[in-house]
């Protein structure tokens, strides 16, 4: 704490210099493009050693390169000032704190990225938490930050992953074996709804309600480590699904220096496959033509390191390509109502019939 608090303070410190001495100012760290990382199947994405530098401030116009620097003035003494004082605060309270000066949510998010990679550190040691969204049920039990004894079990909606993984203990479960990982929160409480446990057996069930937050993200990877149980991600089977999946597999690269906490490589993906389309017979009503985003971000895709060595990846999205439709994990309802529950996922897990 004090080691970060000092870099902090340093960095502060020179950026009020260069301001009063009307120099420009020139920061450089890592690159976050994947060129710049490598990547490990064992334990997903690192920054690599050899990564290209780029200014932090350069190629702006000189209003964008004020901007950042008014920004930088604004959110490190109110950092600073969380740490010495031994608190927390989220990236919404910081953004509401200043909401004009930011003008998006994601420019203040990066910002806090960025101030993190200038001074070396994993962005929690900043002690700015993302909002809490994850939710999760079923099979598991812990104490939680307060102290209080946590059942998930008895929940009918799932619940709250707080930020402070961490600072959970004596995680149990009493007869689990697997945990699922759904990608939406409506998918999540229809499965709970309808007695998911009942199909599959007793299971530890999240949903990090789209893009996961590091809080989910850090609760598959303790529950993985603490539990040494078997993770499957339901997802939807397009471009998007994909690199969710991948961002709880194998990390992401604005959090790649945290990738040991967050990542859980041996995470499977259950499904949506876009082979399921043919397989299962799909109503045609159901899947939807890929959008020229869609067709971007597949080309993304292609590029990356785990999809250029995992041919059964590169088979999903060829096939997904070939056939020019997406769908979401909802359209195996239109095969009926509770096939997802009650037939599909305890086929898929009894046939091991992931990827």
């Amino acid at each position: 704490m004090v080691d970060v608090i000092n870099r902090l303070s340093i960095l502060l410190d020179r950026i009020k210099l260069i301001q009063s001495s009307g120099d420009g100012i020139v920061y450089l760290f890592k690159d976050k493009a994947f060129e710049s990382f490598v990547f490990c199947q064992s334990t997903g994405l690192q920054v690599s050693s050899d990564a290209k530098k780029r200014c932090f401030v350069g190629g702006l116009t000189s209003e964008a390169k004020e901007k950042r620097v008014q920004i930088l003035l604004k959110l490190l003494p109110q950092i600073l000032e969380f740490l010495r004082n031994d608190k927390s605060v989220t990236k919404r309270d910081l953004y509401y704190n200043h909401k004009e000066l930011y003008g998006t949510q994601r420019v203040l998010d990066s910002m806090i990225e960025d101030i993190a990679r200038l001074i070396n550190v994993p962005r929690i040691c900043l002690s700015v938490v993302a909002t809490s969204k994850g939710l999760v049920a079923g099979d598991l039990s812990y104490v939680d930050c307060t102290g209080n004894l946590i059942d998930c079990s008895n929940t009918k909606e799932g619940i709250l992953i707080s930020s402070d993984v961490d600072s959970y203990s004596q995680i149990q479960t009493k007869g689990a074996k697997v945990i699922l990982v759904v990608e939406k929160d409506a998918v999540f409480q229809r499965i709970l709804a309808d007695s998911v446990m009942d199909h599959i057996g007793h299971a530890i069930i999240i949903t990090g309600k789209g893009y996961p937050d590091q809080g989910t993200r850090r609760l598959v990877r303790r529950l993985w480590d603490d539990l040494k149980l078997p993770v499957f991600a339901l997802v939807d089977a397009d471009p998007h699904g994909v690199e969710i999946f991948f961002t709880y597999k194998y990390g992401s690269m604005s959090m790649a220096k945290e990738c040991k906490r967050l990542a859980t490589p041996a995470m499977k993906c259950i499904g949506v496959h876009p082979s399921d389309f043919e397989r299962l017979l799909v109503s045609k009503d159901s899947l939807l033509p890929l959008s020229p985003q869609d067709i971007r971000k597949i080309t993304a895709l292609e590029s990356r390191p785990y999809i250029k060595d995992d041919n059964e990846w590169k088979n999903q999205i060829s096939i997904m390509k070939r056939l020019g439709v997406k769908a979401e994990i909802e359209a195996l309802v239109s095969i009926s109502p509770k096939f997802l529950t009650e037939v599909y996922l305890p086929s898929k897990i009894r046939a091991k019939g992931w990827i």
